[in-house]
């Protein structure tokens, strides 16, 4: 009987892994975040580049859309930006770059521009961090408050990204709450082939702005 009941909790255990969100990341002593080749979340620099495509789901007054065209294209050796003109009251850039805080050397995240003809802009950094031959996750967490302020996933998939926005809607929430949701596919990978060329992108290295 005693063997029975630790057979079921094992393979309980087993099916709950399996949809386990990645643990926070712990520096140590043979891989400290203080030195920039160990950057957290720097491998995503070379996955999300090219011309994505994918249908939008959103809780904002933009609702969802079918088809989301963005162009990530180097801008440097270790930065990666896009930029997307919707019209004359909504435009949406975001950037993925390598930055130094509090000592610690991370990939962050800015997402900003026109949303509704008011402008904002949010810094997020990667904070948990998971890459299997099959998949790949990664989290940007709002930079002072962290996560219940907003946080952003990447996920790659062998053909598909999926990124999910989370935020408490200008602290009008306890916590953050789903955003917007776009799964794309790659379409094309040729268009920043002179801008990787040219920087020799991606690069461990850092812009001084960002220290």
């Amino acid at each position: 009987m005693k063997l029975f009941l630790s057979l079921i909790i094992v393979l309980l255990l087993m099916s709950c892994s399996k949809d386990k969100v990645p643990s926070e990341p712990i520096p140590n002593e043979t891989n400290p975040l203080t030195k920039i080749e160990n950057t957290l979340g720097y491998n995503l620099l070379d996955k999300i580049k090219g011309i994505w495509n994918g249908p939008v789901t959103s809780t904002t007054p933009l609702g969802g859309y079918p088809e989301w065209i963005v162009d990530f294209r180097p801008i440097s050796e270790n930065q990666i930006s896009a930029k997307n003109e919707l019209d004359t009251l909504n435009d949406i850039h975001m950037s993925f770059f390598i930055a130094k805080y509090n000592g610690e050397f991370r990939l962050a995240f800015r997402n900003g521009g026109s949303f509704g003809g008011q402008t904002r802009v949010s810094y997020l950094l990667a904070d948990s961090v998971s890459e299997t031959p099959t998949e790949s996750y990664y989290r940007f967490s709002e930079v002072v408050i962290g996560k219940n302020r907003a946080y952003t996933e990447v996920i790659f998939k062998p053909d598909s990204l999926i990124m999910k926005a989370y935020t408490n809607a200008y602290n009008t929430q306890p916590s953050a709450t789903p955003h917007m949701t776009w799964r794309a596919k790659l379409q094309d990978l040729t268009s920043c082939e002179t801008a990787v060329n040219l920087f020799d992108f991606p690069k461990k290295n850092i812009d001084p702005k960002f220290l």
